[in-house]
């Protein structure tokens, strides 16, 4: 049980304090009518390795933004490879960190689990101080779980207030 918390609880601080992937913003003044694409065209065609790719133009970037990421429009930042944006842990999760992302769920889930099943057969066989303490300790997981989410919030608040809308 222990080592499951602690997965929890790197997994967490892993999704929450490093980079999901966010493209960088253009420090000119430039908008699509300046780029070099056809007729002011919102898409724009490359060639990378031979393989043919779309760019989209990112308005708010003001870039043509690489293949496979998207615009976040709750965080405000273009993302590589985005899959969602989280709102429990308040960032966005990319591909690249997506696996620490379920890795941190499946664990939670199943420390739940047990907490929730030690408890129901502790007050099933009329234990009562053996229900306490694991009610205390469910209580104790929720408590824990939920710091690292706040000092991850405050540090994004700290290091990054003009990435927050």
């Amino acid at each position: 049980m222990m080592i499951l918390s602690l997965q929890i609880i790197v997994n967490l601080i892993l999704v929450t304090a490093i980079d999901p992937g966010i493209t960088p913003r253009s420090t000119q003044q430039s908008s699509i009518e300046d780029t070099d694409s056809s007729n002011g065209s919102r898409r724009k065609k490359v060639t990378i390795n031979g393989v043919q790719l779309k760019l989209k133009f990112c308005r708010i970037y003001r870039i043509f933004r690489p293949p496979r990421s998207c615009h976040c429009t709750i965080c405000d930042n273009c993302v590589e490879k985005f899959d969602h944006h989280c709102p429990w842990i308040g960032q966005c999760i990319a591909l690249v960190w997506s696996a620490c992302f379920h890795i941190h769920f499946i664990s939670k889930y199943l420390t739940e689990t047990s907490l929730f099943n030690a408890e129901k057969l502790s007050v099933l066989f009329g234990i009562l101080d053996n229900s306490i303490n694991v009610l205390y300790l469910h209580i104790c997981f929720l408590l824990l779980e939920d710091s690292p989410k706040s000092v991850g919030k405050w540090y994004r608040v700290v290091w990054n207030a003009e990435e927050l809308p």
